[in-house]
């Protein structure tokens, strides 16, 4: 068995949700990778920590830093996570869920957050290779059950339906899948089953080519278990929600499409209120309010002028009718958000907005408004220079969190520049118990040699080259006695194939082991 697997069992055991409701007020040693940021607005912002997902990661180039964040209210950073990757945070429930991928593994963990040992490992049903697990969103359920994504590649002749089309082309289809706490599949849905109902030139032709040798006619974003059992599903391809059936009931069977609404060929919906700019496109991220309205970011390329709304809908689905009751997009920085991003409606009716990937006009990349229209809170993530010229960060999610954790255990991130790296070490809501950080870094799994010790949380180490190293930190206090268990691990390889001036950096990893000894 692979040993990261090995480890993640072996941690789950040993797995214990440590989440404390007092609010951490923290100083957080920042990696040197870490975006700088400039707060533009802090007027009255409802109360609670700002959860973001600063990224300049590239998914069509590849590379680029991925980090989730949480912030107060201030302005400071009281909680991040590094990683290759984006997580999907349930704070309510102290866990996040991360895609794994390594070689042939592609599983999904269930993280702690306090403590980033594992909860979880679900294994999606990928029949023979047949399915890839797509990680564009996952639904966490108090219950552990969950709801995830999968890519089905299937052979079609589009030449048959499309002049010019490709015969041999593959659509990129979507499939479903609820499992319970124990990792069983409970349902399964797959769209192409569904081809005549949701067809494939239904997709908007003016972000799909129907003559490439890929279809990407669905593009699912978003999914949601709604409150009355069944899930909606974000379709940003044809540019509109899916409402499936789940179970049959209702004058529905098993698996029905109960409703279509959007911006796109397939809307069954009169659009009621702002007529002339109510519907929505290529939107990115829905989620079902408590009192059953729709909550859509509308990425809105295809507007008459390109521009990025959040958007609040009441459907009357007897009547067939949406009715616009909130729309909203920023005054004075974002014009268009051509992709990612994603809005959440607080309790007091204020919303939280990640703006994603800017396309032009403004930097904004989160924020916060109040019905009204008032921005109560503004973050923007500056410019990053380099050798390809500037780009913007952006935030795949944003929303906010009443509460977060006291971390159990320190953690340690690592950047790498040739074959020298900075460790920074962190121990989240315990920072005023620390007074230094030991680290340990070897060539084993479970390093023991101690490599050097930080008072400021940071240590610079120089890397071997071709060598595989891993690392992990443990909190001291004033007296020089270690006070926490090891942290999570990361490891490390800088290859050097041509010479020292040449080498290249494989990108470190996160880790997760058995923590010992078990202080639970």
């Amino acid at each position: 068995m692979h040993k990261f697997l090995v480890n993640l069992i072996a941690g789950i055991l040993l797995s214990v949700c440590i989440l404390s409701i007092t609010p951490v007020n923290a100083e957080v040693n920042l990696p040197p990778s870490f975006f700088e940021y400039t707060i533009n607005h802090n007027n009255n912002p409802s109360d609670g920590y700002f959860y973001m997902e600063p990224s300049n990661f590239d998914r069509r180039q590849g590379g680029g830093n991925q980090f989730s964040a949480t912030m107060n209210n201030e302005g400071d950073v009281v909680w991040f996570f590094k990683d290759s990757r984006r997580l999907v945070p349930f704070f309510d429930l102290g866990k996040m869920i991360v895609r794994y991928q390594e070689g042939d593994i592609d599983d999904i963990m269930v993280m702690n957050i306090a403590d980033y040992t594992v909860d979880a490992i679900v294994a999606p049903e990928l029949y023979d290779g047949e399915l890839s697990l797509d990680g564009h969103d996952f639904f966490l359920n108090e219950d552990g059950s969950q709801w995830y994504e999968l890519r089905e590649m299937v052979p079609f002749d589009m030449s048959s339906i499309y002049e010019g089309g490709d015969p041999d082309a593959v659509l990129r289809a979507f499939v479903f899948q609820k499992v319970d706490a124990e990792g069983n599949v409970v349902w399964e849905w797959h769209s192409i089953d569904y081809l005549d109902e949701i067809q494939i030139l239904e997709a908007d032709e003016r972000y799909i080519d129907f003559t490439s040798s890929e279809i990407d006619y669905l593009h699912t974003n978003a999914i949601r278990e709604t409150m009355d059992g069944n899930v909606i599903v974000s379709n940003r391809s044809m540019s509109e929600i899916l409402k499936l059936k789940v179970g049959a009931g209702d004058g529905y069977e098993d698996g029905d499409i109960m409703w279509r609404f959007g911006g796109g060929l397939g809307n069954q919906f009169t659009f009621v209120g702002d007529q002339g700019d109510s519907m929505f496109f290529l939107q990115h991220d829905v989620v079902e309010l408590e009192n059953g309205n729709i909550t859509v970011f509308d990425n809105g390329n295809f507007h008459e002028v390109p521009k990025t709304y959040i958007r609040e809908y009441e459907l009357d689905t007897d009547a067939m009718t949406a009715t616009l009751i909130y729309k909203w997009t920023h005054p004075d920085s974002v014009v268009w958000s051509d992709h990612a991003g994603g809005t959440r409606k607080l309790a007091n009716d204020n919303w939280v907005v990640g703006w994603g990937g800017v396309n032009e006009g403004g930097t904004s990349t989160v924020t916060e408004v109040n019905n009204d229209g008032d921005i109560e809170w503004d973050l923007t993530f500056d410019f990053i220079e380099d050798a390809a010229g500037s780009d913007y960060p952006e935030s795949y999610r944003a929303f906010k969190s009443e509460t977060i954790g006291v971390a159990a255990n320190p953690y340690v991130c690592l950047d790498v520049d040739g074959n020298v790296g900075t460790i920074t070490c962190n121990w989240f809501g315990n920072e005023s118990d620390v007074a230094s950080y030991n680290v340990y870094m070897g060539t084993e799994a479970e390093p023991n040699d101690l490599e050097g010790n930080t008072e400021t949380g940071y240590l610079d180490v120089t890397f071997d080259f071709d060598t595989e190293f891993f690392i992990r930190i443990k909190a001291v206090d004033a007296d020089g006695n270690e006070i926490s268990d090891f942290s999570n691990i990361v490891t490390v390889s800088v290859m050097n194939a041509v010479g020292d001036d040449e080498a290249n950096t494989r990108p470190n990893e996160f880790l997760l082991s058995q923590n010992y000894p078990n202080p639970f």
